[in-house]
């Protein structure tokens, strides 16, 4: 006897549930609160996940408890995914700008805000995003990750020569990343349905 996704999606929440109660405040923290919203993931529950992505990404923005980078990355890949799955690309693109516009400035979210603006089809607003993200961008993993969507949004408008002088500039920039950026946007102009943040 095999389980439906609704029984899957109770165990998931019960099961969330009771460690919240056996945990107490520890279940407040961004990293419990991603475990949570990646159970509610796997088990089919979209929407559930997003908000419990929501509430992690709230958690680090009160620095609760900092997450280290690929943490962080991973957090906000899987609120962008759960944002997509549920379709609420767009809605979550609003509120992704609403906790980014509040001190201490986080240009990273603006990276996944923008990807989601693009998945909406709000290419231009989504550059707009970007070209001031990258410009306050200083660590290079996020650099690049948001290189990557401002070079797959010029390429998705046709705006290749563009996409071909934001690539030379961020490779001046941050040369560690010029041979990967050049490779991305080569990887895009051969194919344009390229993956989101992070590749």
């Amino acid at each position: 006897m095999g389980l439906d996704s609704t029984s899957l999606q109770a165990d998931a929440a019960e099961a969330i549930r009771q460690f919240g109660q056996s945990v107490g405040s520890l279940a407040d923290l961004p990293a419990s609160l991603f475990a949570a919203g990646r159970l509610l993931e796997l088990v089919g529950d979209p929407l559930a996940a997003l908000e419990r992505y929501k509430q992690a990404v709230k958690a680090w923005t009160a620095a609760v408890q900092p997450l280290g980078q690929s943490s962080l990355i991973a957090l906000l890949e899987s609120l962008a995914r759960a944002a997509h799955d549920s379709r609420r690309e767009e809605e979550t693109a609003r509120w992704i700008g609403s906790i980014a516009s509040t001190p201490p400035e986080r240009p990273e979210l603006a990276i996944w805000q923008a990807y989601l603006l693009r998945l909406s089809g709000l290419p231009q607003k989504a550059l707009e995003l970007l070209d001031q993200a990258n410009q306050r961008l200083a660590d290079p993993a996020f650099l690049a990750i948001g290189a990557m969507e401002q070079l797959q949004a010029l390429v998705e408008i046709g705006q290749l020569e563009r996409a071909q002088t934001v690539c030379q500039s961020l490779g001046e920039r941050a040369p560690a990343l010029k041979a990967r950026l050049d490779a991305y946007l080569q990887q895009l102009l051969a194919s344009p349905d390229s993956p989101g943040p992070g590749g």
